[in-house]
């Protein structure tokens, strides 16, 4: 599926593994702030109302996601559509050490996501 839409953006929260909010670089000098995005594709596990060995792992796809993007790192974002809770769902890349990192798809190959169809 071709994305609708690529915007550069920076991150500017993260939720848990698969939820953030970035600040959507449009184009002529115009941002939109505080965007409320889910990865696409992606499951990672929850952070509330579950048991502590999930709750644990929760943390630790949080974690990672705030290695490969930090609050204030700049990534390219790749919109499909808008999911059922009223979130973008994009495909995330960043930039690391001159290597494009395709942020939803390294959760998934180091374990810290499971493919989600939506």
């Amino acid at each position: 599926m071709q994305p609708a839409y690529r915007y550069h953006a920076v991150v500017a929260s993260v939720y848990d593994g698969d939820t953030f909010r970035a600040n959507v670089d449009l184009g002529f000098m115009t941002w939109i702030k505080n965007v409320n995005f889910r990865m696409f594709g992606i499951d990672t596990p929850e952070l509330r109302g579950v048991p502590a060995a999930e709750k644990e792992a929760g943390y630790a796809a949080r974690d990672r996601v705030l290695e490969l993007m930090p609050v204030g790192a700049e990534v390219l974002i790749e919109s499909t559509k808008v999911g059922k809770y009223g979130r973008y769902l994009a495909d995330v890349y960043r930039e690391i050490d001159g290597v494009e990192v395709h942020v939803n798809q390294t959760l998934i190959d180091e374990g810290h996501a499971v493919p989600y169809l939506v």
